[in-house]
């Protein structure tokens, strides 16, 4: 089933929920908002009691004339890729997303981080609080790989799986050099090795071995 909801506040949830309750506060509710809670899939007592805290929190919200929904997300914690792949999943029919990256295991975090990125333009804020001082550092997404045109041009070729030969003559470059243009391209993620096939992700481009 598709979410509805346009908006949605996604937190990483651990024993504590101080760390929730003041973002809420700082975020300001509209009162319609989707709160998202992503926690481990192997429960723990303390962790439970914090899905209690925060499902009262809820109620005691709602009772007061909001109309907010709330979803713990368990997560597979011993799989990095497959908690990425959740969570890219669960968030993507989001029109807006304000990620809190605090609690919980550091693990989910950097999975939400990772997802986040992925997301693109449909986060509209990621932060996380500063265990020394308690204050909110706003987390910036890393700019896009600037490439020069001839790079540009290697790329799109090699999404129709030309050879070397074909790749030195595409971009009018020696076989050096384009041997060094697509290992630095892997270095930075956008590129593989020829005879790749490529698929788009969230606005970047991965190249991958075609089988």
């Amino acid at each position: 089933m598709v979410n509805k909801a346009s908006k949605a506040l996604v937190f990483t949830l651990g024993f504590d929920v101080t760390h929730v309750l003041t973002r809420l506060t700082e975020i300001g509710l509209e009162g319609k908002e989707r709160l998202i809670f992503i926690l481990p899939k192997n429960k723990k007592e303390r962790a439970e009691a914090s899905v209690t805290a925060m499902q009262a929190h809820i109620n005691a919200l709602n009772s007061r004339g909001f109309k907010l929904s709330g979803e713990f997300l368990r997560v597979e914690e011993h799989d990095f890729l497959k908690a990425v792949s959740e969570l890219y999943h669960k968030l993507e029919s989001f029109d807006e997303l304000y990620i809190e990256l605090s609690g919980g295991l550091r693990i989910l975090n950097l999975a939400l981080y990772t997802a986040s990125l992925l997301l693109g333009g449909k986060i509209r804020q990621m932060s996380t609080k500063l265990e020394t001082d308690g204050s909110t550092v706003t987390l910036t997404r890393p700019p896009p790989l600037i490439l020069k045109q001839y790079e540009k041009t290697l790329l799109e070729a090699l999404k129709q799986e030309k050879t070397i030969p074909e790749l030195t003559k595409e971009i009018k470059k020696s076989k050096t050099s384009v041997y060094r243009t697509l290992e630095k391209l892997e270095a930075n993620g956008s590129g593989s090795s020829p005879n790749t096939s490529s698929k788009i992700c969230s606005n970047r481009i991965w190249l991958t071995d075609s089988q």
